[in-house]
């Protein structure tokens, strides 16, 4: 799976340069995206048909000693994307010695760095962790490894947008979540009726006209909100469905796809009240690849 997964990763990011570079306009892809699973920070899921693993973690997480932490995730298959395991002052410092520990493992070759980039309010705000993710990028690129990092849409589409963060980034997915931070504020953008489409695509086109030729990601939403009846939630699930499915058969400029939230680790459960898994209900079937 290891060496499928580098190939289908270079086939994509090499088509979007030649296109890029090309001049033609909107970049699409040439190719089905790359499958991720995102497992639970305290259990290793079974997975069927996914091309890579990465553990979910938050700051509010205590972790183990970075030994154990490599280890665990390398564990989870043959193809992983390293997790720093949050976005406090605390876990970039730790990152040296993470990356020297992961380079003795041959299935890393991206690494998460920071999740929900600038999320600040207003978003016209400075981007207060900027300075710390580009050094963080600079030690994962030295150390021969890819950068990752995820945005809210609603934060690439806002005209104050910190673009230069850009060129430190080897790939960016996008939390395109219909219960969360969702606008229709799009600038003039559109594709069509699926306001879900419109955020996906009119954020990636974005990027790529600031630049940004790297891998870009689809992560849509695999759980249901307390906080919301169940009926609204089925109905985003529905209205994010065809947007999935034509992720899948790669008529979006996107090289990755990742469901959020099937199943999430109790300590996420606790931090995070108001999610509902679908993984294991009857629901699960509209929020999978």
């Amino acid at each position: 799976m290891k060496k499928s997964y580098m190939l289908k990763l270079a086939f994509a990011l090499v088509t979007v340069a030649f296109i890029t570079a090309c001049g033609g306009g909107e970049v699409a892809s040439a190719a089905q995206p790359l499958k991720i699973y995102a497992q639970p920070s305290d259990r290793t899921i079974p997975t069927v048909g996914y091309d890579a693993q990465m553990r979910i973690k938050t700051s509010g997480q205590p972790l183990p000693d970075v030994v154990t932490d490599v280890a665990q995730q390398a564990a989870m298959g043959s193809a992983v994307i390293l997790t720093v395991g949050g976005k406090t002052q605390w876990h970039l410092d730790r990152l040296p010695v993470l990356l020297a520990e992961a380079k003795k493992y041959p299935n890393f070759e991206w690494v998460y760095v920071y999740d929900e980039l600038c999320l600040r309010m207003p978003l016209d705000a400075p981007c207060e962790e900027k300075a710390a993710v580009i050094q963080a990028a600079q030690l994962i690129r030295a150390a021969g490894f890819k950068v990752l990092a995820t945005y809210f849409p609603d934060t690439v589409m806002h005209p104050g947008f910190d673009a230069s963060i850009l060129p430190y980034l080897d790939g960016i997915a996008l939390d395109v979540y219909p219960s969360i931070r969702i606008s229709n504020e799009l600038y003039g953008c559109s594709y069509g009726n699926n306001i879900l489409e419109n955020v996906l695509r009119c954020n990636v086109a974005k990027l790529r006209a600031l630049g940004f030729n790297g891998m870009t990601g689809y992560i849509w939403q695999a759980f249901a909100r307390h906080a919301e009846p169940l009926e609204v939630s089925i109905a985003h699930a529905n209205l994010q469905r065809p947007v999935i499915d034509a992720a899948m058969r790669g008529e979006y400029d996107v090289q990755a796809v990742m469901p959020w939230g099937l199943y999430i680790g109790a300590i996420e459960q606790q931090l995070e009240s108001d999610i509902n898994p679908l993984g294991g209900t009857p629901y699960e079937y509209l929020v999978t690849p």
